[in-house]
């Protein structure tokens, strides 16, 4: 079909996490991921990696502080992304 956009993605991801004490909970990641788009459509890279701070309030509350880094490449040209985010989480 014209205009269908189809790839083949192949992932990675390592993870590690560190009670740092009883309620801060530190984490660490790193992603790769390559795209490779069918009918000659070439390849994209993801290349990235971020850290996080989860903070336990109590048994309902804790708050999530993240930064993620990311970096495109593809036959264009390749760009970086900075993502930061803080996360209020309510449970019961």
């Amino acid at each position: 079909e014209e205009g269908f956009v189809s790839y083949t993605l192949t992932s990675g991801r390592v993870g590690v996490d560190h009670e740092l004490r009883r309620d801060v909970l530190l984490g660490a990641h790193a992603t790769y991921d390559i795209l490779a788009y069918n009918h000659g459509g070439g390849t994209s890279t993801f290349a990235g990696g971020g850290a996080s701070v989860t903070w336990l309030t109590n048994r309902n509350l804790h708050v999530i502080g993240s930064f993620d880094h990311v970096t495109k490449t593809a036959r264009s040209g390749g760009y970086d992304d900075n993502i930061m985010m803080v996360k209020l989480d309510f449970g019961l």
